[in-house]
Parts: C-alpha cells; sequence; structure tokens
C-alpha cells in the first residue's frame, strides 16, 4: 500500500504547480497534516498540506491546499474501490468543471482545483477554503432557512448549467449513472442495518408502532425502489451533485449573514432529475424547526432554475407539473438519506466514527448504537417516517 507521506514529496507537489502555474516552481518546504475529526469525512484521506514555494526564481510565498486521498483503512479502501467514488470525482472535477466554465453564464460554487491525478494514488488537490474564511455550518444542528434557500439557489446554478452542457453534448454524462443508494457490498450492508435500526425505533417508540410493521414489511421493495430511483425515465434530467449533504457544503459570512458557499465531494454525482439532490439535501441537512417548510425551499429551487435557464438560452425547460411528480416517485432517495446520513449528523463526536467500526461493532457505547440511540434523531424518526409514509413508499 502507499503510504501518503510518500506520495507528497517535493518532487510529486512540484509537477503538480508547475503544470498549474505554467512556471517553474521550486517547492521549499512541506507541511502535512490531518484536516477534519473523525465523523467528519467518512471516505476518504483529508489532509491540509501548507506548502512554502518559488514560481520562476522569485520571493517565497505560501500556499495552504487539500488533498483528498484514497483512504489508508482497508475496509474504507473496500468500500470506496466498490463504489468507484473517485472515479466519478475526478470525471467531474478534470472534465465536467471546466466545460461549467466554458458558459456565457457562470457562477463559482466549487474550490478552485490545482490538480486531478489517479497515480500513484487518486489525489484531488484543490484551494484550502477555510483560508478565505468558508466554514462548514455544525452537522448536528442543521440549517436555517437562509442557508437552505441559497443551497437551492447554488443547486439550481449546477443543475440548469449541466443541463445547458447537455444540450451541447448528449453524451457528456454517460458515466455518472449510478446514485450513491447502490445494491453494492458495504453499500446494502450499511442500508440493512439502518432500515433495520429504524424499525426498531418504530417498535420503542409509542407514537410511531403502529409503522413498524409496514415498514418491515415493505424493505426489499424500497431497496429496489431505492437502488433503481435514478433510472426513473424524467423528461429533465441533470448532473445531480449527488451527495448534497451539510458536510459537503461550505458556507461565506459577511457580517454575519450568509452570503456564499462552496459544494464539495463530487464523488456521487449522478445524471437523474434534479429531485435527488432535492430529496437528499432536504432529508438530512435542515434545522428541525424548518421541516414544515420545505415546500417553500423547493418552490424558491424551482424559481430559480428557471431563471438560469433562461440566462443559459436554452429551448427546454421543466414543467412544474412533472417536476412535482418526479419528486414524488423519488422519495427513496430522501429517506436512505434519513435513515443513514441523517444519522451519522445527530451522533456527537466519537473517535471510531468509520463505515467499518458501524457495521461490525453494535455495542452499547458503538458509534453504531450512538447513532440510533439519541434523541435528536429519534425527534427526526418522528418526523420523518409519517412524511415518507405520505409519500406512499411504504405501499407495496
Amino acid at each position: 500500500m502507499v503510504l501518503l507521506q510518500d506520495v507528497f514529496t517535493k518532487k510529486y507537489l512540484q509537477g503538480v504547480f508547475i503544470r498549474y502555474f505554467k512556471q517553474d516552481v521550486e517547492i521549499l518546504n512541506i507541511d502535512l497534516d490531518n484536516l477534519l475529526k473523525p465523523g467528519e469525512n467518512y471516505c476518504s484521506e483529508m489532509k491540509n498540506i501548507l506548502l512554502t514555494f518559488k514560481i520562476g526564481g522569485k520571493k517565497e510565498r505560501k500556499l495552504s491546499v487539500v488533498a483528498k486521498c484514497f483512504p489508508e483503512n482497508e475496509y474504507t479502501a473496500q468500500f470506496v474501490k466498490e463504489m468507484r467514488f473517485f472515479d466519478c470525482e475526478l470525471a467531474f472535477y478534470g472534465t465536467i468543471l471546466p466545460k461549467l466554465r466554458t458558459l456565457d453564464y457562470r457562477e463559482k460554487i466549487t474550490p478552485k482545483v490545482y490538480s486531478c491525478r489517479t497515480k500513484p494514488i487518486p489525489v484531488v488537490i484543490l484551494e484550502d477554503l477555510r483560508k478565505l474564511d468558508f466554514t462548514l455550518a455544525p452537522r448536528e444542528v442543521g440549517l436555517d432557512l437562509k442557508h437552505c434557500l441559497l443551497v437551492m439557489e447554488k443547486l439550481a446554478y449546477l443543475h440548469a448549467s449541466s443541463f445547458a452542457l447537455q444540450q451541447q453534448d448528449s453524451s457528456l454524462f454517460e458515466e455518472f449513472t449510478k446514485c450513491i443508494f447502490r445494491k453494492v457490498g458495504i453499500m446494502h450492508t450499511l442500508m440493512e442495518i439502518c432500515y433495520d435500526e429504524i424499525v426498531e425505533i418504530c417498535k420503542r417508540i409509542s407514537e410511531l408502532q403502529p409503522y413498524a410493521d409496514k415498514i418491515k414489511a415493505a424493505k426489499e421493495h424500497v431497496f429496489n425502489k431505492m437502488y433503481s430511483v435514478h433510472h426513473i425515465n424524467s423528461k429533465f434530467k441533470v448532473l445531480n451533485h449527488g451527495d448534497c449533504w451539510i458536510n459537503n457544503i461550505l458556507f461565506y459570512y459577511e457580517n454575519g449573514n450568509v452570503t456564499d458557499l462552496r459544494f464539495v465531494d463530487f464523488q456521487n454525482s449522478c445524471y437523474a432529475s434534479p429531485c435527488l439532490d432535492l430529496h437528499y439535501f432536504l432529508s438530512c441537512s435542515l434545522k428541525y424547526d424548518i421541516r414544515d417548510q420545505k415546500d417553500a425551499i423547493i418552490n424558491h429551487y424551482f424559481k430559480n432554475l428557471l431563471k438560469i435557464l433562461e440566462k443559459l438560452h436554452v429551448k427546454t425547460f421543466p414543467n412544474r407539473e412533472e417536476f412535482d411528480k418526479d419528486f414524488r416517485s423519488m422519495g427513496y432517495i430522501g429517506f436512505g438519506g434519513a435513515i443513514l446520513t441523517l444519522a451519522l449528523c445527530k451522533v456527537k463526536q466519537v473517535e471510531d466514527a468509520n463505515a467499518q467500526s458501524f457495521v461490525k461493532d453494535d455495542g452499547e457505547n458503538s458509534f453504531r448504537h450512538h447513532c440510533f440511540h439519541n434523541k435528536d434523531y429519534e425527534r427526526e424518526v418522528m418526523h420523518f417516517v409519517p412524511f415518507y409514509d405520505n409519500l406512499g413508499i411504504f405501499t407495496t
């Protein structure tokens, strides 16, 4: 196995930045450190690299970058290989993002990309958004309405611009064919565990007990739909972010007001109805007290989608009636986000927060136990179980 400290050598990084700056670069010093705590990232190694360097022999400069790397943990590495996360992310940053920048109307929605490489290991090197005062919102709390509306505006841009690109080249998104939930190895194991935990929560909370048997009986039906929902024959398809939750969005503030954001982690980007992103985001990123404002959030998205499509001079526009039909059909994605990703949002900081621990250890003090035995998550379950039942996803 290639170790990360053996990858980020002066020679390697010098090659990266010579290609980026298109000038001679001399790397003088490298400081390498972990970027995130356990529980903030599950499918990669995130490293902060502080470089001291010269360009063209001039004065010393410093640059902080973020390297997203193939995981060193063998279990996580197996998961990442099964899901082909890095194939998708490298394709987005290396192929799709440069094309988005050729459109007549552009917004910045991602960090600057310095490098996408597959050898000796898959690595994406990005600008360090923290140095530009972008920050993560607290995942345990969720996002208020202002944050959510801004996310909708930026998602509308991503979706509309990808639609404009697809009108130019219908083959562009052929490799973006898989959504985040798949009947593949570890992912399916994770989803089965989460599903069974929801049934147990329903059994122990009196208000949810009437749902327990219905949800248990619908398990195979729900998974069949969830794993194929991106194949729904929608008339309006776009490139979805695919993993749009609170931990994959960094926000910028001016005088205490949120004014901008950047999306990261495009490892599950998927060509499908935009309702995929909407359901997933709404399922796991909202503050509890704004969950009754989902309609307002969706309406804001649709209004901005039409506005940006017009700016991009496309000839085809989505029909709201068909959009609403897609939204109802894709509720399975939201339920998947609610039983897995929302549980990860609500758990407190624990040291063994990783996929292997989640799957293999269900003891009383385990990571999994903390995910499904906490009052914040149980409160969410009491909200989302009736919501998804009303969408009909448990009706076989």
